[in-house]
């Protein structure tokens, strides 16, 4: 549980605008200590996608607002619905 909450929080600060991620209250003490290397570990997995070979994360620092992009199914039964939400810029506290 703790790896997807720790890219549940990640990944929309950044796409909201976030320009980084600061990590306050990962010291290795009382209760912490039990989990702390997991949550290590998820911190850092995030880290390595968004900074590793396809960086990723330039899109979130550099990136523009594209309305006239669109999605195809090729192939398989599709899972799912496509949706977009556009999350408004400081929605999660970011300017």
């Amino acid at each position: 549980m703790i790896p997807t909450r720790t890219r549940h929080d990640i990944y929309p600060g950044l796409i909201s605008g976030a320009k980084g991620v600061a990590i306050w209250s990962l010291f290795p003490r009382g209760e912490v200590r039990r989990t702390f290397r997991i949550h290590y570990n998820a911190y850092a997995t995030v880290a390595k996608e968004i900074t590793g070979p396809k960086n990723p994360g330039q899109v979130f620092l550099f990136g523009e607002d594209h309305k006239d992009l669109t999605v195809s199914h090729i192939s398989g039964v599709p899972k799912g619905k496509l949706f977009a939400l556009r999350i408004p810029l400081g929605a999660y506290g970011s300017t």
